[in-house]
Parts: C-alpha cells; sequence; structure tokens
C-alpha cells in the first residue's frame, strides 16, 4: 500500500501488533480476547487456521480441494513456525500439548505473507491463516489441508480509542 509523509512522518504507521497511529487517531487490527472499555471494538471476520504443504508433498492424502495429513505425518514432518512476536510456541503448539504431542520446528517466520513460498519450495509444512492461505495458494505452489486436531476459529476486529468514536470515518 501507499502513504503519505507529512512534516513529522508517516500519516499512517503500523506495527504488527494490533495498533496504527494516525496522527492523534489511535487504531489498529488484529485479535483481542478481551479489550479494554478504552477500547471501542468491531468485529471483521471470524478466521481460522489450516496447514499448508506444496504441491505433492508426499504426506497429502486426497485430491483436488480435500487435502488431509495424518496426525502422525503433521508432528514428523518440519515445519516453518509463524509468530510476528518471535515466540518459540504459539497456539498451534499449546494444543498440540493438550494431547500431549508436539511437533518438529526447523524454522521460524515473523510474517504469514513468506511461509507459504518457503513451504512451497521445500518439504516443510506451515500453519497458517485459512485467508492467507486462500489468496497465495496458486503463486506460491501450495494447497491448504484441514489440520489434524482442532483448533478454534477467532474473530479479527478493528479497533479505535473509543473517545475517538464520534470522529468521522
Amino acid at each position: 500500500g501507499r502513504y503519505a509523509s507529512g512534516p513529522v512522518g508517516p500519516l499512517l504507521r503500523c506495527g504488527s501488533r494490533p495498533r496504527c497511529r494516525w496522527r492523534a487517531l489511535a487504531i489498529g487490527s488484529g485479535s483481542f480476547s478481551q479489550a479494554p472499555q478504552r477500547i471501542e471494538v468491531m468485529q471483521l471476520f471470524t478466521e481460522r487456521f489450516v496447514g499448508i504443504a506444496r504441491i505433492g508433498h508426499p504426506c497429502l492424502k486426497g485430491s483436488g480441494r480435500k487435502r488431509d495429513v495424518s496426525l502422525e505425518a503433521f508432528l514428523n514432518v518440519p515445519h516453518i513456525l509463524v509468530s510476528p512476536r518471535g515466540d518459540s510456541r504459539v497456539a498451534v503448539d499449546e494444543a498440540l500439548e493438550h494431547l500431549g504431542r508436539s511437533r518438529k520446528v526447523a524454522a521460524t517466520s515473523p510474517s504469514f505473507i513468506t511461509v507459504p513460498f518457503a513451504v512451497g519450495a521445500s518439504d516443510l509444512l506451515a500453519v497458517v491463516s485459512e485467508r492467507s492461505a486462500d489468496r497465495v495458494a496458486d503463486a506460491a505452489g501450495v494447497v491448504k489441508f484441514e489440520l489434524p486436531f482442532e483448533m478454534p476459529a477467532w474473530t479479527v476486529v478493528v479497533a479505535r480509542a473509543a473517545a475517538r468514536a464520534d470522529e468521522p470515518d
């Protein structure tokens, strides 16, 4: 995207955490378990995790749009872990821990954007948001698959300071 530059820097500054600043107006998008009262939150959509693998990966079962990976294959094939904050464990690892299992992590990335391309050029697996998988699957040479265990969906929101709620959009 494009942004304009002002006399004191960019007009819009966004980070990997759910926060942005447009001069005095704070806005952001992300997922919040519970926002403080001073923050007004508007739900955008519900998202879920899916797995991705390169087209033709030997752990994939099925064909067409319906692909599966067994839990054993999912755990034994190395993964790229996506962690915007640099954590070595994320929600997927917590869900696996509840099953008494763990996955092999070969690499980490702070961004969902590059991961499908790395997966498409390797034998690694990754867990990404379904929307990001759908948008880049063809270009990255990957297919998505249902995770072989339960993962809760989450709501992506846009948030702004409640004190700014009366300002025009």
